[in-house]
């Protein structure tokens, strides 16, 4: 990869920015290290204390359709360790600067004080004739001979001179860049990109988790509080005392295979019950665990092939706890005698409304949820925050 780290300003529609670079366009993990910063001096300093060397900084409201293909094109763009938004002043004897909505960096070859107002040294620009857009995007600017002396009352003015004074070029944009990200600086841009995620909230709110695709952990409880995803909550009620169940899910799928399990299901043979399920409904959103199975292999394979893998993960799920099948049956058997909530909704609305409450008495098992793009396009950071500090200071036990 050429870029090593992305820092986010921490700004209005911070969500949406880190819902864009923490995941691609249908909700997969891009690993991609971020570092949120409150400042761009601090999101450099940290980015240089972790020994960071090539950084793409973003303002909160910058976000990418595809931010693995945007690396790539990155990856492979001719630059000289400064990429940004170039903004000719069009005045004379005002020095160039760069919109904060998002530049590149090699910083090693920049210092933190490049952030900080004040004077500065620089030489003069060359800019090219070639423009992106307008008359004020110059697609590079070079240095000339000519040492002038300016005071940096916009952004970026001293990363530019920084540039020039070592002889550097500073690159604009391409447009194939420009292309994959958008800046939310106007309530229709903002609708305008979100509207542009409803086919990934279209899969999300039909998913059908039939495994799980993280370790389980369990914790003796009254009151479960749980997506309704897997396994956990069916393994929670075979081992757990549990007088009460709560499951939030945003997936009407998952919702409607909760409550089948509930009425129809014996306890036997999980694989066959969830294939008639998906047969009968028509299901083509299906995770299992991870690498997530593409549905067109699926739909390719019989149902031996589709049951046994479901099959060895649950068994897997019983001998780590120890269960044997006829353990597990038996204790299915309970699952009458427990209280059941199903609401098919977002866990994090559902508990910051009071409408799900929590308490000592509780264990919240978070699941991904909180690493789930779907969250983060549906929640504001504030939402989070506060949904955070409810399950914080409950006196749950929060998994």
């Amino acid at each position: 990869m050429y870029m090593y780290a992305i820092v986010i300003l921490k700004d209005k529609y911070f969500n949406f920015t880190y819902a864009s670079v923490r995941f691609g366009p249908y909700g997969e993990p891009t690993k991609y290290p971020i570092i949120v910063c409150q400042s761009w001096k601090e999101g450099f300093e940290q980015a240089k204390k972790q020994n960071y060397t090539q950084v793409l900084f973003c303002h909160s409201g910058t976000v990418f359709n595809d931010i693995n293909d945007f690396v790539v094109k990155l990856d492979n763009y001719p630059h000289q360790g400064l990429i940004g938004h170039i903004i000719d002043p069009l005045v004379k004897d005002e020095f160039f600067s760069l919109h904060p909505q998002c530049f590149f960096l090699d910083i090693d070859k920049f210092s933190s004080d490049c952030f900080d107002d004040g004077d500065f040294e620089s030489y003069g620009i060359v800019r090219s004739d070639q423009n992106i857009h307008d008359t004020y995007t110059p697609l590079w600017v070079s240095p000339n001979t000519t040492k002038l002396k300016k005071y940096q009352d916009k952004f970026g003015q001293k990363l530019i001179g920084a540039q020039l004074n070592n002889g550097r070029m500073v690159s604009n944009w391409h447009q194939k860049l420009r292309d994959n990200k958008v800046y939310l600086y106007r309530p229709e841009i903002h609708k305008q990109w979100v509207d542009l995620q409803q086919k990934y909230i279209d899969v999300a709110e039909s998913q059908l988790w039939i495994t799980n695709n993280q370790k389980l952990f369990f914790d003796s409880t009254r009151h479960l509080i749980s997506p309704a995803s897997g396994l956990y909550w069916i393994m929670s009620a075979v081992t757990q005392n549990i007088d009460k169940i709560t499951l939030v899910d945003i997936s009407k799928n998952q919702i409607e295979l909760v409550q089948s399990l509930i009425d129809q299901w014996n306890g036997s043979n999980y694989s066959e019950f969830v294939f008639d399920f998906i047969k009968h409904k028509k299901l083509t959103h299906l995770q299992f665990e991870k690498p997530l199975l593409p549905v067109e292999q699926l739909q390719l394979r019989k149902k031996e092939y589709f049951c046994q893998r479901v099959d060895d993960l649950f068994q897997q799920q019983l001998t780590d706890l120890n269960l044997t099948n006829a353990q597990f049956q038996q204790g299915w058997k309970n699952i009458k005698n427990i209280s059941i909530r199903i609401i098919n909704d977002n866990i994090v609305d559902q508990i910051n409304s009071g409408s799900v409450e929590v308490d000592s008495t509780s264990t919240v098992w978070l699941s991904n949820i909180l690493e789930y793009k779907y969250t983060w396009i549906k929640s504001t950071v504030e939402e989070i925050d506060q949904f955070n500090d409810i399950l914080k200071y409950s006196g749950a036990c929060v998994l």
